[in-house]
């Protein structure tokens, strides 16, 4: 089911994003915003590593299940995890993994072991 999110989740998500930008330390970074249709994805982030500039990306459009979803609570992990991909981003830069794929595996799975610890309530 196709959901689509509001300007006022688009606020809430950066204010989540600049919560953990501001409780990681991450002030060498000039950090942007998006609100755009992404594919099968609920957000994404670039970043220019040498530049320090991140862009983060909150699909507008969200794929959900049919059964009742905390919308909050998913918008949050989102955030966090957008930032947590900023917060480990460098080591991409210089990383000497051959296989991107696993490179990016591993990094989520790291992201994802971090969000469960620091949303936990």
């Amino acid at each position: 089911m196709k959901y689509e999110l509001t300007d006022k989740d688009f606020e809430f998500f950066r204010a989540e994003c600049e919560k953990w930008i501001d409780r990681l330390g991450l002030k060498s970074w000039r950090f942007f915003y998006q609100f755009r249709e992404l594919e099968d994805k609920f957000g994404e982030m670039r970043t220019d590593h040498y530049g320090r500039i991140a862009v983060i990306r909150l699909n507008r459009f969200w794929d959900l299940p049919d059964y009742d979803v905390d919308k909050t609570k998913q918008i949050k992990s989102v955030a966090l995890h957008e930032v947590l991909e900023v917060l480990l981003s460098p080591l991409r830069a210089v990383s000497d993994v051959p296989y991107e794929g696993e490179y990016d595996k591993e990094t989520h799975r790291i992201i994802r072991h971090m969000e469960n610890y620091l949303l936990k309530e």
